[in-house]
């Protein structure tokens, strides 16, 4: 991937995670709003209609408790609540089933055959209420006294103290030990009084209580609807009494009370606006989820978290809306200072505790925001198209499709089986009568195991047959190929082998192209040795001249003619000796691909015009006339036009060397509108007895005995140039004729 795409990439992933930040610190920021909203509407846990339904089921429990402990004996709660009915004479109606409620969302249903009275219901009721007091409400503290304050019922002596005259001015002490305490009086009528309320609104209270008093009496709360007007007359309501509840500070048990001054006050701060606040956050989060991989410039739709499965996205999603219950969570106990009071309890103070507080609710914010943005990324690519999104994203989409691939493979394997071969018929009829086999002995029951037991027998002879038979058949290949490996190419394979024919013909193959590459080989190694004889003979014959003339030129009586004379010498053997090194290298380089190119669009028209003006000392010297037929028009290839002018100097330069003096060359350029072709033609003054493939290999020659000035190179260097540029030269012969043609691509 480029620079550029990776800086764009960056520049996507950094705009998501500001759109995160920018989210979790708008909602991080409104928690005083928030905080202040709620201090100032919070509807308290006591006043809550579960709260107060559970205060008015407690009063007739404190009521039976108290009225046993008066009369000092044991009652049944009917005896207190439902007196002068006799046990044996409320039945309930004939063919009814009631529908009884314990508790919230807790029922059980009685009928005549289970000879339940309505007292044993009314007893039942008051008990299950009672246990659920115990069991679980422990932290609700109480005390019922009777109006003449000589008997009372309490779990907490505590509240011994408290009394309705005094408890005025005890507002410090009941601020300090309790979440709220009310203090009511009930009456015969089944209304009440509130003699002191604290944490709660009495308003509202009294509300909730009415409600449960007019609309859901004690019969309705005992689910007993069928019941006549004259128990609900004869009912003692509780009355002559004062009751006390209190919720204190300190909570030891984790029971349904801790709950609601616990987990309702978080979450009555979370209807205070917070969830208001989260929603217009997640919203906007969602927003740049599904607008921002719309600037393709981003490439947000390449990330690895933009292609998480379809399945784990949803989930993603939901976990990162659950979530939700932890940031409220955490955001009322940073409001209220809770957490903050805690660490500094742990001994961190201000700021740390501050700064640690604020990180930790930003990134329980970003978690949840980076979950939905992440959700939403990946979902949306769904518009992209739903076909394409289901097949490549869904898990089960995936699964299917990957199913119905393999269906589709089999299926298309089978159509293609080639019943005419030997081999799959053969299969084909042992699966079909193993099949059919199989089948009948399936339809015969228990003596089908006798069938098989012969059937496996046959079956193990005939595939033990077939098994020898393929033994010998390898073991004629193992043979052959051994020999191979000796090193005899020249085995013949004349047995039938079945099964392992193709095979047989594999080794026929690799037999003829072992030969090739042995021929190949020997033929390198002997063009090899001609480059070393042809190298060290064209290197020597300069450097031997070179190294004879400067001994002469050591002779103290040497003229300063022959000197001179002496000198130009060694300046043609020494440029010699230098062309053909560079010659070497060039032609080296060439062969190894080691060569750089240039390409560009080049008239060849102009460069040949060009190679002619350059080379027309050596053209005229040659004795040959050259006659050019190019095109009026330009003729453009893209092409290097150093290595191309090479190409064409070095043909031209090879005519006048070995050309015949006083006959014509011609050099024609033909466009074929896909490729170029360059024919050169001319007569050669030496028979040529060579082999055209041979001749454009290094140090190769057509003047055998090497006297004239050629190096060997000069066609080597044409055909590789030619070929490094993606063209084709081709060396052709007839007689004394010579050409060469040169054909390049455009």
């Amino acid at each position: 991937m480029d620079t550029k795409s990776k800086s764009s990439r960056a520049a996507g992933v950094l705009i998501s995670f500001l759109v995160v930040a920018l989210a979790a610190a708008a909602v991080f920021v409104s928690y005083p709003v928030v905080y202040q909203n709620y201090t100032r509407n919070n509807d308290q846990p006591a006043q809550m209609s579960s709260f107060v339904r559970r205060i008015y089921k407690a009063n007739f429990v404190l009521y039976w408790e108290l009225q046993e402990r008066m009369q000092q004996k044991t009652l049944r709660p009917s005896e207190v609540l439902l007196p002068g009915f006799e046990a044996s004479e409320q039945n309930i109606l004939d063919g009814e089933e009631v529908l009884i409620e314990f508790e919230e969302d807790v029922y059980f249903t009685v009928s005549e055959q289970n000879s339940v009275t309505v007292t044993g219901l009314l007893d039942s009721a008051v008990y299950e209420w009672q246990a659920y007091m115990a069991d679980s409400m422990p932290n609700l503290n109480y005390i019922i006294i009777d109006d003449e304050k000589k008997t009372y019922v309490s779990s907490d002596n505590e509240l011994l103290v408290m009394e309705p005259e005094s408890i005025q001015d005890m507002e410090s002490y009941i601020a300090e030990s309790f979440r709220c305490l009310i203090a009511l009086k009930p009456y015969a009528d089944g209304s009440i009084s509130i003699e002191y309320i604290y944490g709660c609104n009495e308003s509202s209270f009294l509300s909730y209580y009415r409600s449960n008093t007019l609309d859901n009496n004690l019969w309705n709360e005992m689910g007993l609807y069928h019941l006549g007007p004259e128990y609900e007359e004869s009912l003692v309501l509780p009355s002559g009494v004062t009751i006390i509840y209190a919720v204190p500070n300190q909570m030891v048990l984790n029971d349904v009370v801790a709950y609601w001054f616990g987990e309702s006050e978080a979450l009555n701060f979370a209807y205070a606006g917070l969830d208001n606040v989260f929603l217009a956050a997640g919203c906007f989060v969602a927003l740049c989820a599904m607008l921002l991989p719309i600037i393709k410039q981003l490439r947000l739709g390449e990330l690895r978290l933009a292609k998480i499965p379809c399945e784990i996205a949803i989930a993603v999603g939901c976990i990162a809306i659950a979530m939700y219950e932890v940031v409220y969570e955490t955001a009322f106990n940073t409001a209220s200072g809770s957490f903050r009071q805690y660490l500094q309890d742990g001994g961190i103070p201000d700021p740390i505790s501050t700064l640690l507080l604020a990180a930790f609710n930003l990134a329980v914010l970003m978690v949840t925001f980076g979950g939905m943005y992440v959700s939403v990324l990946s979902l949306r690519q769904i518009i992209e198209g739903p076909g394409r999104y289901f097949r490549e994203r869904v898990l089960i989409g995936r699964f299917f499709t990957a199913v119905a691939r393999k269906v589709k493979k089999c299926w298309k394997a089978l159509l293609d089986i080639d019943l005419t071969d030997s081999s799959n018929r053969l299969i084909f009829i042992i699966v079909a009568v193993n099949f059919v086999v199989l089948a009948l002995m399936c339809s015969i029951w228990f003596f089908g195991i006798g069938v098989l037991v012969f059937y496996s027998i046959g079956m193990f002879l005939v595939l033990r047959k077939y098994a020898v038979e393929v033994k010998k058949k390898y073991a004629v290949l193992l043979k052959i190929t051994r020999q191979m490996s000796e090193g005899n190419l020249d085995v013949e394979i004349n047995e039938d082998v079945g099964l392992f024919n193709p095979l047989k013909e594999e080794l026929q193959e690799i037999q003829s192209g072992f030969r090739k590459a042995v021929e190949e080989e020997v033929k390198s190694q002997n063009m090899k040795t001609e480059l070393i004889t042809n190298v060290s003979h064209d290197l020597k014959t300069p450097l031997t001249a070179i190294i004879t003339y400067i001994d002469l030129m050591k002779d103290p009586n040497l003229t300063p003619e022959d000197r001179a004379q002496y000198l130009d010498t060694l300046d043609r053997k020494a440029q010699r000796l230098k062309n053909l090194i560079e010659d070497l290298f060039e032609v080296s380089k060439a062969s190894s691909r080691n060569v750089t190119l240039t390409l560009a669009d080049i008239d060849l028209c102009a460069l040949l015009k060009q190679v002619e003006f350059e080379l027309s000392d050596k053209i005229e010297a040659s004795g040959i006339e050259f006659r050019f037929h190019l095109p009026e028009e330009k003729v453009i290839a893209r092409l290097d036009s150093q290595k191309t002018y090479r190409i064409f100097e070095n043909l031209i330069v090879n005519i006048t060397k070995y050309g015949l003096p006083g006959t014509r060359a011609y050099i024609d350029l033909t466009d074929m509108g896909d490729r170029v072709c360059a024919v050169l033609k001319n007569v050669s003054a030496a028979e040529m007895d060579f082999d055209t493939t041979e001749i454009t290999e290094r140090f190769v020659r057509g003047d055998k005995s090497r006297n004239t000035e050629g190096s060997g190179l000069g066609l080597a260097i044409v055909k590789s140039f030619t070929e490094l540029q993606g063209g084709t030269f081709e060396i052709l012969v007839d007689g004394d004729l010579f050409k060469a043609v040169v054909v390049f691509w455009k």
